[in-house]
């Protein structure tokens, strides 16, 4: 049983990275990517030379944070279906 929801873990991840993939390559997400950079751009051209870099920082741990968070619910909604499937919740 343990190999079979390794397995059934595994197609759940490829089907996620799948819709993920096509998502991003999505008009809509292009769209709010460019709308988000042209924003950052604005942000950064109301700011001092000098203090550039520390918005480029600021803006990099944004980032990163968006992307653990996203990862984390990511996570959260496969192991939720993970359980569901199962009968363990």
């Amino acid at each position: 049983m343990k190999r079979y929801q390794e397995e059934w873990f595994q197609d759940k991840l490829d089907d996620i990275n799948e819709v993920e993939s096509h998502v991003m390559e999505s008009k809509e997400f292009l769209d709010a990517k460019r709308q988000l950079e042209e924003i950052k751009s604005k942000i950064k051209a109301q700011v001092p030379e000098a203090e550039r870099s520390a918005i480029d920082l600021l803006f990099d741990s944004m980032d990163e944070i968006n992307l653990s968070v996203y990862n984390m619910l990511m996570e959260k909604i496969v192991c939720a279906t993970k359980f569901d499937d199962f009968n363990l919740i």
